[in-house]
C-alpha cells in the first residue's frame, strides 16, 4: 500500500510551482478537480528536499558538506539552514510539508 503527500487547496497557490518542480525532476503525481495533488511517499524525499528555492539548497548543500567533513562550526550551519527554511515558509516559497520535514531531517536531526 501507498502512503501520499498531499498538497490541498490552503496551498493552492503554491500548486503551480509545485508542478512545475514535480515535472522539472520527474516525479510522478496526479491532480485533482478540486485542487488536490498527491505524490507516491517514495517519491516524497526527492520532491521535499528538490523543489527548494536556491538560497535553501545552498544552506542544505553547505551542512550536509559539514557533516560529511565533520566541521567545528556545525551548529552555525544549523542554524543558517533553520532561517532559510523559516524565510522560505514565510515567504510562501515552500510549503508546511517541505518546513516540516527539513526541520525535522536537518535542524532536529531526526530520521
Amino acid at each position: 500500500m501507498s502512503l501520499y503527500l498531499i498538497i490541498n487547496q490552503k496551498e493552492r497557490k503554491k500548486i503551480d510551482k509545485v508542478i512545475i518542480e514535480l515535472n522539472k525532476y520527474g516525479i510522478k503525481y496526479k491532480t485533482f478537480s478540486d485542487g488536490d495533488v498527491i505524490i507516491e511517499d517514495t517519491m516524497k524525499d526527492k520532491y521535499l528536499e528538490k523543489c527548494l528555492p536556491i538560497y535553501l539548497e545552498e544552506d542544505l548543500k553547505k551542512l550536509k558538506e559539514g557533516m560529511k567533513n565533520n566541521v567545528s562550526y556545525l551548529d552555525c550551519l544549523i542554524n543558517e539552514l533553520q532561517g532559510s527554511i523559516n524565510s522560505a515558509f514565510i515567504d510562501g516559497d515552500i510549503t508546511e510539508e517541505q518546513c516540516d520535514y527539513l526541520f525535522k531531517k536537518y535542524v532536529r536531526m531526526e530520521e
